[in-house]
């Protein structure tokens, strides 16, 4: 939930104790499992799969073994995302 959404539910609340109800944008996002970007919604168990499939791969030239050099895949736009917010790059 954002700051201005935080502030205008604890506005709304008629108590302290009375439970929270989910903003529209929280809703929305509960009934599509997108995020306001148009992501997938991921728990961190479907986010570390999906980080996982990031392969390193070692390529060697046919005409020379010594000649070798390193490949990662290209993330997805998730996972360009998640690695930002781990302050990551690849």
């Amino acid at each position: 939930m954002h700051h201005t959404e935080l502030g205008a539910a604890a506005e709304a609340r008629t108590s302290p104790v009375a439970p929270a109800e989910r903003s529209p944008s929280a809703r929305r996002k509960a009934s599509t499992q997108r995020t306001d970007q148009d992501q997938p919604m991921h728990s961190f168990q479907s986010l570390l799969k999906d980080l996982a499939t990031i392969c390193r791969n070692t390529l060697q030239f046919a005409t020379s073994a010594d000649a070798t050099f390193i490949r990662i895949t290209t993330p997805t736009p998730v996972q360009r995302r998640a690695l930002e917010l781990l302050g990551l790059s690849l």
